[in-house]
């Protein structure tokens, strides 16, 4: 009789669980891991049931899902309904925080070291850089790192030294936003002008790259020099990241949020501040890119660089659903873009993914979207992932390399003034793209190898690390 009790009462707790777990999936999301290389650990796992705690919210975890050297989840893109409170969305500190790129077309007249300029003069008075073969201001900022000597270094921290000085006196927070008087006085120009000065901060890192590309339509490749920045408006972004905690609290919604100014100025002044660090970093090295001048800025004399590629790492977006997007560590390739950039370790480069060539984006060198947002609408735009645990040695489920950092090519300089240090930086890791990696993209993600990737090798990267 007892053994009888004791087997009804087991039966009992055992179906209450079972209708708890039921109701609990009821009122949660979904965690989709149809396209993560490997599984989520315990902890990953647990962050993104917590980001679903709701109904309709929808985690997709991305390759390279990880938890960064800050301790955040990372790789995924969460959708909510528009009309789901705003503080749904895990904003962080490096909203909007992505990477840039820019063509060099040749070297002025000097070099960056006083030496020979890079090509001909083209038409409006600028150096230009090789229509084939190699190009010449890249072999000739190769020669000049190869010495014993490196005067590419030591422009480098001379140029991180003064951007940080610069940063110093004047950082850009969300007070240098447009100001709106309402009057309807001004044309639309001048109401969306910042409403204070502000200086570009210190990138994550910055640097010069070499590449081979095959351009649409045509057979051979091109030697090409690139300058490439990465990183975003830190006062601005933590200010932003204080504004979303504190709507949380309110009736906002998510949809209020995605759709507010504050994030159309941070997404925009990102992008500007990007663009103006590598038009300074191109002037610093006496290399030759095309500028413009910046509409939007307080002083009317900033140039910004005509940027080639830009990547987000960190974005808000509005879906063709009408749902809202947060895209962490992913980006969205159905929508225009001319490639996508991966950043890899800093000695290895970057890696730029292009898109499915079309006749009507002969502009776009580097192919234009692919994929749908319906069916993937993800693709990875970071490799780096926390240090190895032993349940990942003994699984063998990921293939992670520490990065050494290439003295010979990266410029490590830290948050204090006159310190060339960054332990932290040299300690990341990064997921290996192996064979598995670049199957899984095709496979998985709706890109095809026949679009190609183009390798962006370092010749000099600084690298700050706060």
């Amino acid at each position: 009789m007892q053994a009888a009790a004791d087997g009804a009462k087991e039966s009992v707790l055992e179906l209450k669980a079972a209708e708890d777990g039921a109701e609990q999936q009821r009122c949660a999301g979904a965690i989709d891991e149809d396209f993560a290389l490997f599984p989520l650990q315990e902890d990953e796992r647990d962050t993104a049931r917590a980001l679903t705690s709701a109904p309709e919210r929808v985690v997709r975890v991305a390759p390279t899902h990880s938890f960064t050297r800050r301790g955040e989840f990372s790789g995924f893109r969460l959708t909510v309904p528009r009309d789901d409170i705003a503080g749904a969305l895990p904003v962080n500190r490096t909203m909007f925080h992505g990477v840039s790129m820019v063509e060099v077309d040749g070297l002025l007249e000097g070099g960056p070291a006083g030496g020979p300029a890079g090509g001909p003069a083209g038409a409006d008075g600028r150096a230009q850089g090789a229509t084939g073969g190699l190009h010449p201001a890249a072999m000739h900022l190769l020669l000049e790192s190869s010495g014993s000597e490196n005067k590419l270094q030591a422009t480098m921290r001379a140029f991180i030294a003064g951007v940080r000085q610069a940063a110093a006196a004047n950082t850009a927070s969300l007070q240098c936003m447009p100001v709106f008087s309402g009057g309807g006085s001004g044309s639309a120009a001048e109401r969306m002008r910042d409403g204070a000065d502000w200086a570009a901060d210190c990138p994550a890192a910055i640097g010069l790259y070499h590449g081979f590309v095959k351009r649409t339509g045509r057979l051979t490749r091109e030697h090409r020099l690139y300058l490439v920045c990465a990183g975003g408006m830190r006062q601005a972004c933590d200010d932003f990241m204080n504004l979303a905690l504190d709507i949380s609290q309110t009736s906002a919604t998510a949809g209020d949020l995605c759709g507010s100014e504050e994030v159309w100025w941070l997404r925009k002044a990102c992008s500007r501040m990007r663009a103006d660090l590598l038009a300074q970093c191109a002037q610093a090295f006496n290399l030759s890119v095309r500028t413009y001048r910046d509409a939007h800025s307080f002083r009317a004399e900033r140039q910004l660089a005509q940027v080639t590629t830009e990547t987000l790492h960190y974005d808000l977006q509005t879906l063709r659903d009408s749902s809202v997007g947060f895209f962490n560590r992913c980006v969205d390739p159905s929508t225009p873009r001319n490639g996508v950039l991966m950043s890899v370790a800093p000695s290895e480069g970057l890696l730029l993914f292009r898109g499915a060539d079309r006749s009507s984006a002969a502009a776009r060198d580097y192919g234009d979207v692919f994929g749908t947002q319906r069916l993937c609408g993800v693709f990875p735009v970071s490799t780096e992932v926390r240090a190895p645990t032993a349940r990942d040695k003994s699984e063998k489920t990921r293939l992670v390399l520490q990065d050494p950092l290439d003295p010979s090519c990266v410029v490590c300089e830290s948050g204090e003034a006159g310190s060339a240090q960054a332990p932290a930086t040299s300690a990341a890791h990064h997921l290996r793209l192996d064979e598995a990696f670049m199957r899984h993209l095709e496979t998985k993600m709706q890109w095809k190898r026949d679009y190609g990737v183009v390798e962006l090798m370092p010749i000099v990267v600084g690298v700050f690390d706060s």
